[in-house]
């Protein structure tokens, strides 16, 4: 094997264990990106659901102000 060869599969080696570590590193950035994703939904669904649960809560106590005062107005 001559020097020129030999430097030639060096040089394939390394680059191909850079480009291995950096595609593990590549990975694991978008399985801890993603997590983050995750969480921020949740949280956001989560203030949603509160929102959705508060609207309702205040059109249920509109509709019993209403109805009460519709049975006051219909006693004699």
């Amino acid at each position: 094997m001559s020097g020129l060869e030999q430097a030639f599969y060096i040089i394939g080696i390394v680059f191909m264990s850079l480009i291995l570590v950096l595609l593990a590193l590549i990975a694991v950035a978008v399985l801890i990106i993603r997590g983050k994703i995750n969480k921020i939904q949740e949280s956001i669904e989560n203030k949603i659901e509160l929102a959705a649960s508060v609207s309702g809560l205040a059109t249920g106590k509109r509709v019993l102000r209403q109805a009460k005062k519709a049975i006051s107005k219909a006693k004699p």
